[in-house]
């Protein structure tokens, strides 16, 4: 299944990213797919569905790559994807996390923006909430969100806390 990673189509390539993701009893060699296909994936949405494919399994690198994924050659999905692969692993939240995240989140939900086949990013309902929610800096975390010279930013407190 792993060479449908580069499926032409885009569905398919967001369908077997979600499923090699998923535990599959051998995360090396999806985590080692999953990463390696994530920095030459042209659709953001899938790179991004890739990243958090890879920060679903515990193994040795994962923290490595997914801090490597966070730098701003990456596009916004994936680097948010990045930190809410760390924020799910509870893995070590550092400066380059909380900038990615302002950074990835600036001009609007990135995960969540974009529709596959009907569906939004596969891994969290509200990716935003549940990385802010683990930032280890609650000010920073609310300064993102809600910084009145940047009002570009405000819509994010409204995308971490949607209306039911």
């Amino acid at each position: 299944m792993l060479p449908l990673l580069t499926d032409p189509a885009r569905e398919v390539r967001h369908r077997v990213a979600y499923v090699t993701g998923l535990r599959t009893g051998h995360e090396e060699l999806a985590v080692r797919a999953l990463g390696e296909r994530a920095l030459s994936e042209p659709d953001p949405l899938v790179a991004a569905v890739m990243t958090g494919g890879v920060a679903r399994h515990d193994v040795t690198g994962r923290a490595a790559w997914l801090s490597g994924a966070l730098t701003s050659r990456h596009p916004p999905a994936v680097r948010a994807a990045a930190a809410w692969g760390i924020a799910q692993a509870g893995l070590p939240w550092t400066t380059e996390v909380t900038t990615a995240v302002a950074e990835a989140w600036e001009h609007g939900d990135v995960l969540n923006g974009d529709v596959i086949e009907g569906e939004q990013w596969r891994w969290s309902d509200n990716p935003l909430a549940e990385t802010l929610i683990a930032m280890a800096d609650p000010v920073r975390a609310a300064e993102i969100c809600l910084p009145p010279r940047h009002a570009a930013r405000g819509p994010l407190l409204r995308m971490a806390h949607p209306p039911h």
